[in-house]
């Protein structure tokens, strides 16, 4: 399978947000529903995406072989829910847990990570359409390609780039999934890339459409979201400055958007 490029430069204009809510998003913003738990962060989302939910054929592995996992950081997450997830509250929530393997651990968190950035995805794709992003991009200068099984670059649009990362993170099964035999460095390896990866709807999502986003309510999903995601990346040090440029250059952007309302997340 293919694999995502690494962004590249290609200067265009911002996009703007058209910012066209139904009458039942509009409802929502009067009386948005509390985020109680890791479950209610993702089940409130998808009021936001139309009645759709985030599925993945990776998930049912997940839920089987590493619940008790699971289970952990749902009592952590909700702790964090109460304390207002602050940045020191959402940096306890992803610390490994004593008598946790690391490997367990990582794959729990990456796999709420990646369904809660695609569920938030879908909260925004009624606007993100092919024809007003045509283009993934995160910048007015940043783009991400998309990198086919022959390493040619193809601009796609976010909608298409997200079906495949998807397509390419449930073909790494093996690899995402460690077993006793896997190769821990060929794991975290994996994972990294991934990572990269799926921090970019972030990006793209506060270039093209933060306007939509809070205007819909969606926005402090995004932050708690965000907030997790990178926190998780910094903890295991997921990011590396130079190697990830063109991710994490857009990402200080947001990082600084987030941090600024009171140091409520970051």
């Amino acid at each position: 399978g293919g694999g995502s490029g690494d962004g590249g430069e290609s200067p265009m204009a911002v996009q703007g947000s058209v910012v066209s809510l139904t009458a039942a998003q509009e409802s929502r913003m009067v009386s948005p529903r509390p985020i109680v738990s890791l479950a209610a962060l993702s089940d409130n989302l998808v009021g936001y995406s139309d009645g759709r939910r985030f599925t993945s054929p990776l998930q049912n592995r997940y839920l089987e072989e590493w619940g008790m996992v699971k289970k952990r950081l749902d009592e952590r997450f909700a702790v964090a829910l109460v304390d207002g997830c602050s940045g020191k509250a959402m940096s306890k929530v992803v610390k490994l847990p004593s008598k946790v393997e690391k490997s367990d651990w990582l794959v729990c968190n990456f796999m709420e990570i990646y369904t809660l950035i695609n569920q938030l995805f879908l909260a925004v794709d009624r606007e993100c359409t092919d024809k007003l992003c045509p283009i993934m991009t995160a910048s007015p200068s940043i783009h991400y390609p998309w990198a086919d099984e022959h390493g040619k670059s193809v601009n796609v649009s976010p909608r298409v780039y997200m079906e495949k990362l998807n397509d390419w993170i449930i073909g790494l099964e093996t690899s995402l999934f460690p077993t006793q035999s896997s190769s821990k460095r060929s794991f975290i390896d994996t994972l990294s890339t991934v990572f990269r990866r799926m921090f970019r709807p972030f990006c793209h999502i506060y270039f093209s459409h933060w306007r939509f986003v809070q205007a819909t309510g969606v926005v402090k999903y995004y932050k708690v979201i965000y907030s997790y995601a990178w926190h998780f990346s910094q903890e295991f040090k997921f990011l590396d400055k130079k190697a990830h440029a063109t991710t994490l250059s857009p990402m200080e952007s947001v990082t600084r958007e987030v941090k600024d309302k009171k140091s409520w997340i970051l």
